[in-house]
C-alpha cells in the first residue's frame, strides 16, 4: 500500500492527515508542513475538514481504516 500525509494551516492550527491507499488512517493536529506524497482522499479530506471549520459541512464522507478491537470499532460505530 502506497503511504501519503498532507499537512495545511487550518483555523485551529497545523492539522496532518495521514492515509494508506486511498483510506485515512490518521488525522493530528501538528506543528508544521509535513506532506509526503499526494492522493485524491487526502486532497477530499483537506476539503472536508475546512468546510467542516467553516461551519458548511456537519458530517464526513470519507473512507477511513479503523484499526481497533471489536468493541472499538462497535463503539466508533454507534459514535
Amino acid at each position: 500500500m502506497t503511504f501519503a500525509q498532507i499537512s495545511f494551516d487550518s483555523p485551529i492550527g497545523w492539522i496532518t492527515i495521514q492515509a494508506e491507499g486511498e483510506k485515512i488512517t490518521s488525522l493530528t493536529m501538528s506543528h508544521k508542513d509535513s506532506n509526503l506524497g499526494s492522493s485524491k482522499v487526502l486532497t477530499e479530506a483537506k476539503k472536508q475538514v475546512l468546510a467542516f471549520l467553516a461551519g458548511k459541512l456537519t458530517k464526513f464522507d470519507l473512507p477511513v481504516h479503523l484499526e481497533g478491537t471489536e468493541f472499538q470499532k462497535a463503539v466508533w460505530k454507534v459514535i
